[in-house]
């Protein structure tokens, strides 16, 4: 009979394997287009917080349980992010941003010790959202490190076994679908072995080692704030990287603080220093944080909102009340621990609705940031020179509808300056590429990139099928949408005899990137196989964007010249010392 322990070892390995074999077929399924993108992503979001929850609370609730509340969470949050996928015409483009990720990670991790705590009776226990919280950081980041050991000890053992020509673990190990199951399986198993020795990795030593940062970290804040009070505030708000180290002080101070008063009365700290150093900071927390909120709003005020700046503003509006909630909390007395503490429970749900708010129509970054760039406009705080558009043809539907409004507005009389703006940019949203399946994609390729010779039309065809559909949209965006050279796409593909270690088809393909940099990447063909090779730009001076575009013009113009580079090396046995120009 089975035991306890094994069995939950059994479960949670099961459950790891699933999660990776699942995470495995879906991402096949979206390469070869089984389903339209829209379900995949969805199944992939839904699988993700699924499984993240699972394996997060099985320690504390029995796997059905936890099974069930992950699935609801599961659904919530991949409902969610399909509502703010609507904001784009391809699901993909929403997570070319950092904020539907960063509310994903907010939605999925933090609900579960709330999730745990309600399974007791008792949702707002601290005692329990504390040590759980803390609990599930330490299985995850425990059961990573038993991962990475995993994959060494296999990694290592294949190149043992080779090196007497045994490779019986290579097929293995370059097996993706295998591969996938391992990693899940470890993970799980890494799992079930923490919680079954929960007393040994408990956070204690943890939290007691991060509580003798607070007397530093508050000599610091100290020190800033009161040479900030001699120097005064000119210069200090150059950019918004000002803003972000004032937010992630502003957080870690935070931190420190919520591991001093610990989960309760008898487990914090009972240091003076410790103690009065918290309080001290949580008074001073407030301050960094409003700094922080007027570097944002400087750049606001200056450039108009952008998605970014939009998160900016939302970490600092929960930097602000964490540090107003603080200040109130020692400013009452006595107990201030325990206001500490409620005060971190109340903050936890104001972003649980922060982070779903901005994925519903509420609080639309990519909509607001296009309707900050037509105010400006149309109240004359910019000219038609300051227009963001590169960030208009990244801001979806909302920043597709701004530049119809503003072709609009450029056909109107005494608006020649925004017509000749609208007509420098890259192109024209209308003509961003749609098409979802990866025929499509390779043949909007084959419409817009250069071939040379022009009949190497095999070695082209080959290569664009052996790209995933996520690199042929890359391709498709950059190609279309960079600026055009006497009329052509900024890419192009040149085919000919370039590596003599290899044989067959070889080609080389330059494309501009929408910042107008230059991108290479080197292809060989042999026996039907296509293969990556590696492309470096001998005295090309770096960057140098004109170099690079005219590099495209003259490629594109006529067939290319296939020549030895002025390159030597130093040959040691084997190895090659290129001595490069």
């Amino acid at each position: 009979m089975i035991d306890r322990p094994m069995g939950q070892r059994l479960a949670m390995t099961a459950t790891g394997a699933l999660a990776g074999l699942s995470f495995f077929n879906l991402a096949e399924a979206l390469n070869r287009q089984l389903l339209p993108d829209r379900v995949i992503f969805g199944a992939i979001a839904w699988a993700m917080v699924f499984f993240v929850g699972v394996l997060g609370m099985s320690g504390t609730l029995r796997l059905p349980r936890a099974a069930a509340m992950s699935a609801l969470l599961a659904t919530l949050v991949a409902g969610l992010l399909a509502l703010a996928g609507l904001r784009f015409d391809r699901p993909d483009q929403l997570f070319e941003g950092a904020i539907p990720v960063i509310c994903v990670g907010v939605l999925t991790f933090v609900p579960l010790p709330f999730l745990i705590a309600a399974s007791t009776g008792n949702w707002r226990d601290y005692r329990v959202l504390f040590s759980e919280a803390w609990a599930i950081l330490i299985r995850f980041a425990a059961a990573a490190l038993f991962v990475l050991l995993v994959w060494a000890v296999l990694a290592l053992s294949d190149a043992l076994l080779r090196m007497v020509d045994v490779e019986a673990m290579t097929p293995l190990l370059e097996s993706r679908f295998v591969m996938s199951a391992i990693v899940g399986a470890t993970f799980g198993l890494g799992v079930a072995m923490v919680d079954e020795h929960v007393e040994v990795v408990a956070p204690t030593l943890l939290l007691r080692l991060l509580r003798l940062f607070l007397p530093v970290v508050l000599g610091v804040v100290g020190v800033f704030l009161g040479a900030l009070a001699t120097r005064g505030l000119e210069g200090l708000f150059g950019d918004l990287s000002t803003g972000t180290m004032l937010l992630v002080i502003t957080a870690l101070c935070a931190t420190l603080i919520a591991a001093a008063v610990d989960q309760s009365p008898t487990e914090a700290s009972r240091s003076r220093i410790i103690r009065w150093s918290a309080i001290a900071l949580s008074a001073l927390l407030v301050l960094p944080a409003a700094l922080a909120a007027w570097a944002v709003g400087l750049r606001v005020g200056q450039y108009g909102w952008t998605p970014d700046r939009i998160l900016a503003a939302s970490i600092a509006a929960l930097g602000l009340g964490y540090g107003i909630l603080y200040l109130l909390a020692v400013l009452r007395g006595r107990g201030w621990e325990g206001r500490i503490r409620q005060a971190n429970v109340t903050m936890a749900l104001v972003t649980l609705v922060l982070a779903a708010t901005l994925l519903t129509p509420l609080i639309d970054p990519q909509r607001i940031s296009a309707q900050s760039q037509l105010s400006r406009l149309k109240s004359g705080i910019m000219g038609p020179d300051q227009l963001d558009l590169s960030g208009l043809m990244q801001w979806g539907r909302a920043g597709e509808a701004v530049l119809a409004e503003l072709a609009v507005m450029a056909a109107e009389p005494g608006r020649e300056a925004l017509a000749a703006r609208l007509a420098a940019r890259e192109r024209p949203p209308e003509a961003t590429p749609k098409a979802e399946p990866a025929v499509d994609l390779r043949a909007e390729l084959v419409d817009n990139m250069t071939l040379r010779p022009a009949t190497e039309t095999a070695m082209r065809d080959a290569v664009l099928a052996s790209l995933d559909r996520v690199e042929l949209a890359n391709w498709v965006r950059q190609c279309t949408l960079g600026t055009p050279i006497n009329g052509k796409a900024p890419c192009v593909m040149v085919v000919g005899k370039l590596w003599p270690d290899a044989g067959g088809q070889q080609a080389i393909v330059v494309i501009a990137e929408l910042d107008g940099f230059i991108r290479t990447e080197g292809f060989t063909r042999s026996d039907g196989v296509v293969a990556r090779r590696s492309v470096v730009a001998f005295g090309m001076p770096s960057p140098d964007q004109a170099t690079g575009m005219q590099m495209i013009e003259d490629l594109q113009s006529a067939d290319p010249v296939i020549a030895a580079p002025v390159v030597k090396a130093l040959r040691v046995g084997g190895i090659d010392l290129l001595v490069v120009p």
